[in-house]
């Protein structure tokens, strides 16, 4: 799952050839969150899932700065998310906080 994991946080990395912004605390936080309540089921260490909200908010902020829209780049990390964890979300946890 790890290999998996960490070819899709790449591939989310990548959407951008623009510097890479940094992602700044209130991203992780909304991110780390939605991992726990929609991911309860997948176990991950407390660094894991904090390196995975990590890169998220990274992914977002290039999506952005690539010049989509706050929704397009939101549902290409949650995809991206959804195939890392290699399950599908609680759909409660997904939608809380997640906008």
């Amino acid at each position: 799952m790890r290999h998996i994991l960490i070819g899709t946080i790449a591939a989310l990395l990548s959407l951008s050839a623009q510097a890479r912004p940094t992602a700044d605390a209130a991203d992780i936080s909304r991110y780390d969150f939605m991992i726990r309540a929609a991911w309860p089921h997948v176990d991950l260490r407390p660094d894991q899932r904090q390196w995975l909200a990590t890169r998220s908010a990274i992914a977002l902020k290039q999506c952005q700065s690539a010049g989509r829209t706050q929704t397009h780049c939101r549902m290409q990390v949650r995809e991206g998310l959804r195939e890392a964890l290699g399950s599908e979300p609680i759909a409660a946890g997904l939608a809380s906080r997640s906008h």
